[in-house]
């Protein structure tokens, strides 16, 4: 059992999260937790493709509430940010429309100059 966990633990980290690059490798590269494993505190780390504009990004999962369908991450480091911001804040929530049509994503974003 702990040869198992040790093989898996030299996987190449960009193999948990590489569904997008996969399914647009023009755009990502790699997408890699280098901080925990995507609960609050977390640090993901996205390289971009070549055709993208950035080189990269690191994310911070700021928080997760599953039960009301809640996650906030913020940019905190990279291209994206253009030297001029500190950080870009992401709120996407899951709701229901009032009239009990079919959920959609609420998004918030707020700019830390």
């Amino acid at each position: 059992m702990n040869l198992r966990l040790l093989q898996q633990s030299h996987r190449p980290r960009c193999s948990r999260l590489n569904l997008i690059p996969k399914i647009v490798p023009q755009a990502f590269k790699c997408v890699e937790y280098i901080e925990g494993n995507g609960e609050p505190g977390s640090i993901k780390k996205v390289t971009f493709g070549e055709e993208s504009q950035f080189n990269y990004m690191k994310q911070k999962v700021e928080a997760l509430d599953k039960e009301n369908f809640v996650y906030i991450y913020s940019v905190i480091e990279g291209d994206a940010l253009m030297n001029k911001l500190e950080k870009i804040t992401y709120e996407t929530k899951l709701e229901d429309y009032p009239d009990g049509g079919d959920p959609y994503a609420r998004l918030l974003v707020s700019i830390t100059p």
